[in-house]
């Protein structure tokens, strides 16, 4: 099973353990929706209560932030960074873990 698979495999264990099987081919459409429903359900009202009632951030925000980070982890698929094998793969992405946390550290001492 590669790095990709297993990585998969854990979401589908989480997603089963709450209810929801979004495998294809198993279990029932209508129950996988109404399931992944709920969870958009709870992101929704944890984003309400933690951010946009204190005015630190809105379902905006937070979808913005989930669309740079997708993007900044994978430079192998929305630019021009090229991997050879799964050990590229896992050094990249160590690489820009290591930087994300660095400049956390710097805006820290700001």
């Amino acid at each position: 099973m590669n790095n990709l698979s297993q990585q998969s495999a854990v979401c589908v264990e989480k997603m089963a353990a709450h209810g929801i099987n979004a495998r294809p081919g198993r279990g029932d459409a209508e129950n996988t929706c109404e399931e992944l429903g709920d969870v958009f359900y709870i992101l929704l009202m944890l984003t309400t209560i933690a951010g946009e009632e204190s005015g630190k951030f809105t379902l905006s925000d937070v979808l913005g932030g989930i669309n740079e980070k997708l993007i900044r982890r994978h430079p192998h698929v929305f630019g021009d960074a090229t991997v050879e094998s799964d050990d590229d793969l896992a050094r990249q992405w160590e690489a820009i873990k290591a930087e994300e946390k660095a400049a956390k550290q710097r805006a820290a001492r700001k």
